[in-house]
């Protein structure tokens, strides 16, 4: 069958499906001619980041925690939003494997490990086995996982699309006859080389770009059709999950899609309404999506840099007592360190009690030799006093930053 006549074959089949008339927003089309500058300048900026996050160098521990702090994030943003109460704290534990919970909470923790266990599974299977193509079984698949050993309704059987009309609110979604005929054609829709990172191509955009774009009309797209009776919303976050891995997104930011929904729970909800309202209108849900993906990109990059001037200012430390043998300077390094590691000022009277690092190394000392150790590193630069105590001197590290005109506010 020629390319040609593939196409009016669709075409006669989606004429004859009855989406066509209840949802006629479903056109699998993207038309972005009219979207603002402002949204181009922000993918701009996302794209930027994530390169920026991909190509910086981390400690192995600091990475590892770069990407538990987020996979908490991006896991508690999902359950969340759906109204599983567990903090982000326990969602730590609960990557730790260390999360206990009275028993009437227990299926707020299968919970919990039913997203984790998905997570991890799609991030292995595109980091590691090299497969991120998306299918129905597929999805079907994730849905099925989300709700085991879970109470469902009957109205959602697991991975099955169920034959009541659904829907949240007074919205209702394609009909049921149509549902996986949609799905398909949404994954041949977001597979296909509609963007291509190729400076031939009539209409470039950058592959990280185009899969943040294909990300959220995904997640809009899976959420109009809404073929399962729950977990529409979690499963749409799975596919912007994979989606932006096999693009290359660095993983801690393939969570933030999720944790910017929860955090704009009310805005979330409306702006899915207005897209469907307006008749299939996706540029203000993208609007609302790449801004808080970039705020979010932003305060990630924050927490880098502050990674990275912790190990700068270890070795600008170390350097300092690199010629001074013997244990006063051994000592005086340590506490150097362990100021610099505080978020708060800390008085002489803390220094005993403010780490079991420091209380051994003072337990047999007295006050005159912390006070002598003070005044050394104050003299020295690496630490400032206030009328409320003592903090490490960041702005040592400034001279060694690149010159530039600070950004206004």
């Amino acid at each position: 069958m020629t390319l040609l006549a593939a196409d009016r074959r669709e075409a006669r089949m989606s004429r004859a499906k009855r989406y066509t008339a209840t949802h006629p927003w479903l056109t699998f089309e993207l038309h972005l001619e009219h979207a603002p500058v402002r949204m181009w300048t922000m993918l701009g900026e996302c794209r930027s980041k994530c390169e920026h996050l991909r190509n910086t160098p981390l400690r192995p521990e600091t990475s590892e925690q770069l990407r538990r702090i987020y996979l908490a994030k991006g896991v508690q943003g999902t359950a969340a939003i759906e109204g599983n109460t567990l903090t982000e704290e326990q969602v730590q534990e609960a990557i730790s494997g260390e999360l206990e919970v009275p028993p009437s909470r227990e299926y707020q923790k299968q919970d919990i490990n039913n997203i984790l266990e998905i997570c991890e599974d799609i991030a292995h299977r595109v980091l590691n086995e090299n497969r991120g193509d998306l299918s129905w079984e597929q999805i079907r698949e994730v849905h099925r996982r989300l709700f085991k050993d879970l109470e469902v309704e009957d109205h959602n059987p697991p991975g099955e699309i169920p034959t009541v009309d659904i829907g949240v609110g007074r919205y209702r979604g394609a009909p049921r006859e149509d549902c996986e005929f949609l799905v398909k054609k949404m994954i041949d829709w977001i597979d296909s080389e509609w963007s291509r990172a190729s400076p031939d191509a009539d209409r470039w955009v950058d592959s990280i770009c185009a899969a943040i774009i294909k990300a959220v009309i995904a997640h809009l797209y899976f959420v109009w059709i809404h073929p399962f009776g729950d977990g529409n919303g979690r499963t749409a976050r799975f596919l912007e999950l994979q989606i932006l891995l096999r693009a290359g997104v660095p993983w801690p930011a393939t969570q933030l899609l999720s944790n910017h929904y929860n955090l704009t729970r009310d805005r979330y909800y409306r702006e899915l309404r207005k897209s469907s309202e307006s008749g299939g209108d996706v540029v203000p849900f993208l609007l609302y999506a790449i801004e808080g993906f970039r705020d979010q990109l932003v305060e990630q990059l924050q927490f880098v840099t502050e990674q990275q001037h912790r190990i700068f200012w270890r070795d600008y430390v170390y350097r300092i007592f690199r010629d001074e043998p013997g244990e006063a300077a051994d000592r005086r390094r340590q506490l150097a360190l362990e100021i610099s590691r505080r978020d708060a000022l800390i008085s002489r009277a803390e220094i005993r009690v403010a780490s079991a690092e420091l209380a051994l190394l003072y337990v047999d000392l007295d006050d005159k030799t912390i006070s002598r150790d003070l005044a050394d590193l104050e003299k020295r630069g690496l630490i400032k006093r206030s009328a409320d105590g003592y903090e490490a001197n960041s702005d040592l590290l400034l001279p060694f930053l690149p010159p530039g005109v600070p950004e206004e506010e």
